[in-house]
């Protein structure tokens, strides 16, 4: 059919709810749903508008089908019931971007002049709110930092005594070389030697074990208490379900500065399918304190000095000392436990801060509490110089 012939018949014909005829003049629209024609003034919709519409429907056809788009500007169909990404999900406005540009001018409109004004005229709390929150974050980037010095130092000391013990053993090497190369002639002087180094050695003085209460000889009483304890330790399993090392590293700034903390044990039982939570370099269930024929105490002959390499070390056999007994363990040990107190540390600081974000999010009570809230402002206006000058001027007259 030709656009004439369409023109007559439009003109013949009635239209819109209002069943006039097409005067040729005004604009018209079609429902997409009734291909009912109507009359842009009946409907008040311009042939402008009309351009920014995708589908028009009129409001029988509405009422029918899921409504209007709840964007009041927005004449379109409502999506309804629709499936994304395999989810059934229900809408009210016609797409996406028409939402999100109705809420966008809604936001501005009147949720950003509310927002706007209490930031400008805080309240004490939450200033006070606000500071306690920077605190914390200060103390949590000093625990930060410590953490990463403390597990410097820890893998620094580790490097340091096995390089103390490759010296102490090649140090005992050397001396029991210059031993066998040396002849005595004086027979009674290397007994007198062997008689004082016997003094020194040995102490058969008896002392009782602290914890099973048994009578032990001076010369092994520190090594015997060490084993007793650990027997002891062992009788009590400290267990967790989930591996424990990797829960410390939970936030990014701590997986950055170590991520691999290495402090506990977390050897799995295969029956309990738990983790143990024993310091690692001194569990006493899982740690292996056998020691090797030839390896060397090298432990510093004054025990509370710091860790150098100065050839200052004991050169007795790690199996026959009983004065350093497993000191290197020991002092991995308190070295982790200084760690674990850093990281329990930054625990507390974090969960300290999640309560002190949330009573500042409740300050105004979320979005309903700011958009009801009305800020009055008591504060006298401050004054300009030149106001301030002419309340100082003195009235002559």
């Amino acid at each position: 059919m030709s656009k004439q012939a369409q023109s007559r018949r439009r003109k013949k014909e009635r239209y819109c709810f209002c069943e006039k005829r097409y005067d040729g003049a005004g604009f018209m629209i079609q429902c997409e749903r009734c291909d009912i024609w109507f009359h842009g003034r009946c409907v008040k919709i311009t042939e402008a508008e009309a351009a920014k519409i995708d589908a028009y429907f009129c409001a029988e056809c509405l009422q029918r089908s899921n409504g209007q788009c709840a964007n009041p500007d927005c004449t379109n169909e409502a999506r309804g019931k629709y499936e994304k990404d395999g989810e059934q999900l229900e809408s009210k406005y016609c797409s996406d971007e028409c939402g999100l540009e109705f809420n966008r001018r809604r936001y501005e409109m009147f949720f950003l002049p509310k927002w706007n004004n209490l930031k400008n005229n805080p309240s004490i709390s939450r200033d006070r709110k606000v500071d306690e929150l920077n605190k914390l974050e200060e103390e949590k980037n000093k625990t930060i930092e410590t953490i990463g010095r403390l597990k410097h130092e820890r893998d620094e000391m580790e490097h340091i005594i096995t390089q103390m013990k490759n010296d102490a053993k090649r140090m005992r090497k050397e001396n029991e070389d210059n031993k066998e190369k040396e002849k005595s002639n004086d027979e009674d002087q290397e007994d007198e030697n062997d008689d004082s180094d016997e003094a020194i050695s040995s102490d058969q003085t008896k002392t009782f074990c602290v914890i099973c209460g048994t009578e032990q000889i001076a010369d092994k009483a520190f090594k015997h208490w060490m084993l007793c304890h650990k027997r002891q330790e062992s009788q009590y399993h400290f267990t967790s379900d989930v591996p424990m090392n990797a829960n410390l590293t939970n936030d990014p700034q701590l997986r950055a500065v170590d991520p691999n903390p290495r402090i506990y044990c977390e050897k799995e039982d295969r029956k309990s399918k738990r983790y143990c939570m024993h310091i690692e370099s001194a569990c006493p269930q899982h740690s292996n304190w056998q020691h090797d024929k030839d390896e060397v105490c090298a432990c510093p002959l004054e025990v509370m000095q710091e860790l150098k390499l100065d050839g200052n070390y004991c050169l007795e056999l790690k199996k026959d000392c009983n004065l350093h007994y497993n000191w290197d363990r020991f002092r991995l040990a308190m070295k982790n436990m200084e760690r674990l107190q850093e990281y329990s540390r930054f625990a507390e600081l974090h969960e300290k801060e999640r309560c002190c974000t949330l009573s500042l999010r409740d300050t105004y009570g979320g979005v309903v509490g700011i958009m009801l809230h009305d800020t009055k402002n008591f504060r006298p206006p401050t004054k300009t110089i030149d106001e301030e000058d002419d309340d100082n001027m003195i009235d002559v007259n």
